[in-house]
């Protein structure tokens, strides 16, 4: 139970892993008849940590938060070409809860 006029916190961490497929459509340029779309099933791995508070004002909720995550895909779309792909995510969440 949350006390009226309180701030309340949360916190966490989450690890895990993604699992899909991917493909990439390529045109070359001096070749345009030579079409080709690639295919593959991709594996990655990421990690999370996100932060969220929020106050009890009598019949409503204010709420504040962020998240971070880090994910790593390794992919092979293009072989010899590394395509493995690193991505940075921040996001924020914020509003009125009733």
């Amino acid at each position: 139970i949350q006390d009226e006029g309180c701030w309340n916190s949360r916190f966490g961490v989450d690890v895990g892993g993604r699992w899909g497929t991917a493909h990439i459509n390529l045109e070359p340029v001096i070749q345009p008849a030579g079409y080709t779309r690639k295919h593959d099933i991709y594996h990655g791995a990421f990690v999370g940590v996100n932060w969220n508070v929020e106050r009890t004002m009598g019949a409503w909720v204010l709420f504040a938060g962020g998240r971070v995550e880090w994910d790593y895909t390794w992919m092979n779309l293009i072989p010899p070409e590394d395509s493995n792909l690193q991505n940075l995510n921040v996001m924020f969440t914020g509003g009125v809860r009733f």
